[in-house]
């Protein structure tokens, strides 16, 4: 879920790339928490133009946030109408 949230924000080639780069940097690309920090990095030029990715500069903050809040405010409506 988290990735498919994140993929909608930012795109799917954003997403991927980050997962090259926890893969090639010995991070697990199935982990959420791990794939995050590799999609913060892509706002960093040595990360964004490394050679495992092929979708250049990504403002890789905006996308983690987002999955958040989302998922922040489904938990809530969850409460709430249950």
């Amino acid at each position: 879920l988290k990735f498919a949230l994140a993929s909608y924000n930012v795109g799917i080639g954003h997403v991927q790339d980050a997962r090259r780069l926890a893969e090639k940097y010995g991070d697990n690309k199935y982990d959420w928490s791990e794939v995050a920090f590799w999609l913060m990095q892509k706002s960093k030029k040595k990360y964004y133009e490394d050679p495992v990715v092929k979708y250049g500069f990504a403002r890789g903050l905006e996308p983690v946030t987002y999955v958040d809040k989302i998922l922040e405010r489904y938990s809530y409506f969850k409460r709430v109408i249950t």
